[in-house]
């Protein structure tokens, strides 16, 4: 421990099996408003998660014994209101999307670290700690003011729980993933599409066009030997009349046919996809064989292709021998998913993308949630929400 212990003090926990790097991480963090625990053992760390809570947790990725992945993924578990942020010189991606779905961790950190970086890093996940702990507050004192109400005078039914296990929905979606104690709805969108087609081009200009309140860092990732192979996150939310709290979180895949065990690992228990495809003619072989790929890993990972929230944008509309729209129209003219036209490259038709599945997505959660009957969210207030993307003026 670094610093005596004030009430209300935020408490952080660093774990590194490398004591040089503990210490840089002591250096870089000391504050008087601040109680920094350092362990270089992480058994040890997972210990002291038995005796004491805490705000944060900072973690090496790769350790002996117990690696930072399974530590976070245990203290999920034991304290899950802690911010989990992983630290690593690696870029294993499967690695790090084991984190992100089963530890559920907030921030991925690349060594070596920039210092203003991490510092704000740290500062922005103690504040969204406490936003989360505030909410659930305000949650509990509605329902409480819910229950001092006679029953047949409540409307809507306002912390009922209608919500099932995840994966529950009837109708192949239904894998948003609910959590009852924290009461959040976190919802998963994924951009699929060939290699080069610009699915993480529409995540950088989307992420510009998102108003700041809205919308988390983007965390981007590159291989030793790929270096157009990207893995992003954007983490967005608001909180419903009800006191629900809906987060989304939009991901790239890789498109490289070499990659699709990753492929899978993000398309699994998505509740909506953009499949973004070139539209030059020399491409369309390739985006034929990608979105059979998007079907076949659909049913790998069990969801419904058939009824799973989907729409189709062909990109590059501002390069030389595009296929025109009406021949990409006439091709598609029996598929049930919307058509949308895109430059991403400078923002066009990026926002009309997200808001054309933000409806069906809408639908769905909908169908399972009863968002608009028990969470006073109709789907005007879902989309601008989210800042009203694409909407018409």
């Amino acid at each position: 421990m670094c610093w005596p212990r004030e009430r209300n003090m935020p408490r952080i926990m660093l774990v590194d099996d490398e004591p040089n790097v503990l210490r840089a991480l002591e250096r870089l963090l000391a504050s008087p408003q601040l109680e920094i625990e350092c362990f270089d053992d992480p058994e040890q760390a997972l210990r002291r998660i038995h005796t004491a809570t805490f705000d944060l947790v900072l973690s090496d990725f790769r350790m002996p014994r117990l690696d930072g992945v399974e530590l976070l993924k245990q203290i999920r578990v034991m304290q899950p209101d802690a911010m989990r942020l992983i630290l690593s010189a690696h870029t294993d991606l499967q690695a790090i999307l084991s984190a992100i779905n089963e530890a559920e961790i907030y921030r991925f950190i690349a060594k070596p670290w920039d210092p203003y970086d991490l510092k704000r890093t740290i500062d922005q996940a103690l504040a969204h700690r406490a936003m989360l702990v505030e909410n659930r507050r305000l949650a509990q004192q509605v329902r409480n003011q819910q229950e001092q109400i006679p029953p047949g005078d409540r409307a809507g039914g306002v912390g009922r729980g209608r919500f099932g296990a995840a994966g529950s929905g009837s109708d192949g979606v239904g894998m948003a993933d609910y959590d009852e104690e924290q009461r959040r709805l976190t919802v998963k969108l994924v951009y699929y599409g060939p290699a080069q087609s610009g699915k993480t081009t529409n995540l950088m200009r989307l992420h510009d066009l998102l108003q700041p309140e809205l919308k988390g860092e983007m965390m981007t990732l590159e291989t030793r030997n790929d270096r157009t192979l990207f893995f992003d996150l954007l983490p967005l939310g608001f909180t419903a009349p009800s006191g629900l709290m809906i987060k989304f979180k939009l991901f790239t895949v890789p498109g490289q046919v070499q990659h699709d065990s990753t492929r899978k690992a993000v398309l699994s228990r998505a509740d909506g996809v953009v499949f973004v495809a070139d539209s030059q003619r020399s491409q369309s072989a390739n985006n034929g064989e990608s979105f059979d790929n998007l079907a076949a890993n659909a049913a790998r990972v069990g969801l419904d292709f058939e009824h799973l929230p989907l729409v189709v944008q062909f990109n590059k509309r501002d390069l030389a021998d595009v296929l025109s729209e009406e021949e990409i129209l006439d091709r598609w003219r029996q598929a049930p998913w919307p058509i949308l036209f895109s430059v991403a490259l400078v923002g066009d038709g990026v926002a009309e993308t997200f808001h054309a599945l933000l409806q069906p997505v809408y639908a769905a959660l909908d169908r399972q949630f009863r968002l608009r009957a028990d969470h006073g969210v109709d789907q005007a207030a879902f989309v601008a929400a989210l800042g009203g993307m694409g909407a018409a003026a």
